[in-house]
């Protein structure tokens, strides 16, 4: 092994540097080429290297399978932007926080963003029920509400694998504040990701890829809609999502797959009774 020490004249060099040089050789993933290219960009640059860290460490607290600090980041673009790849992620960011993009995006404004989407998924991951019903008003309604979205947030926990749903958990979990999450429609969206989770990612381990595409691409028009704090127009594209999510199940579930799977279930095994378990209580 060997190390070769560069000199550099200023920290804008010594970025630009860093990422040249793993362009070219090892990759170090979207992560750290991101984090590098914060640094180089945000003047306040131990705010940075804090929230990164917290990330690092929330993300080690939530403990969910196949969401590393690049998926994570990858599933905060998707919520927010477009769909892309976890291999052209760093380029597109990039790209967006370039001088030269017609809708510039801050680099500042990146960083709050991830924040945001980490603080989410901490709500959705970590919060007890304690803290779950602190969203909700008061009222009996309210709190009936509170527990209904529980059961659904922990149902998530018989996916471990499963964590195409983010964006659309970000688009609500992350604006409960301005939305009226009791309303039905909402109820309606938890209902129809649960099944899509159950039936095409576990039952029938479908493609990633297409998945991805629409429960990101539902989550971004919530999102939107929420932007424009226009309640019957959330509803309305909630309500949309919900049929999109069924479409997709009606094309891509062979109904005679799924028998086959329930009837190979064996009570004797411990995943097949957590399944069983599953599939009583929905």
């Amino acid at each position: 092994m060997k190390i070769i020490e560069v000199l550099v004249p200023t920290d804008e060099d010594a970025y630009v540097i860093f990422e040249t040089v793993n362009d070219r050789g090892a990759d170090l993933g979207a992560a750290e080429l991101l984090k590098n290219h914060l640094f180089s960009k945000i003047a306040e640059q131990v705010a940075v290297h804090q929230e990164w860290e917290r990330t690092r460490k929330a993300l080690f607290e939530i403990d969910r399978r196949g969401l590393d600090l690049t998926s994570f980041l990858r599933y905060y673009w998707l919520s927010k932007y477009e769909h892309v790849s976890k291999k052209a992620l760093y380029r597109r960011i990039k790209a967006k926080m370039s001088k030269k993009a017609e809708e510039r995006i801050e680099p500042a404004r990146v960083l709050g963003e991830i924040v945001w989407f980490r603080s989410t998924l901490e709500k959705v991951f970590k919060d007890g029920l304690d803290e779950w019903r602190s969203f909700f008003g008061e009222s009996r309604q309210e709190q009936r509400r509170a527990h209904e979205w529980y059961s659904y947030k922990k149902n998530l926990e018989f996916f471990p694998k499963s964590i195409q749903f983010l964006p659309i958990y970000a688009a609500v979990v992350g604006h409960m504040d301005i939305i009226d999450v009791t309303n039905k429609s909402f109820i309606s969206l938890m209902l129809a990701v649960e099944k899509i989770n159950f039936l095409y990612s576990y039952v029938v381990q479908g493609q990633t890829n297409k998945i991805d595409k629409l429960l990101s691409g539902i989550g971004r028009e919530i999102s939107e809609k929420i932007a424009l704090k226009d309640g019957e127009q959330v509803n309305a594209i909630v309500m949309s999502g919900v049929s999109k999510i069924h479409k997709f199940l009606k094309e891509e579930i062979d109904r005679k797959e799924v028998d086959s799977f329930i009837d190979g279930l064996n009570y004797n095994k411990s995943a097949d009774k957590a399944i069983m378990y599953f599939i009583l209580i929905s």
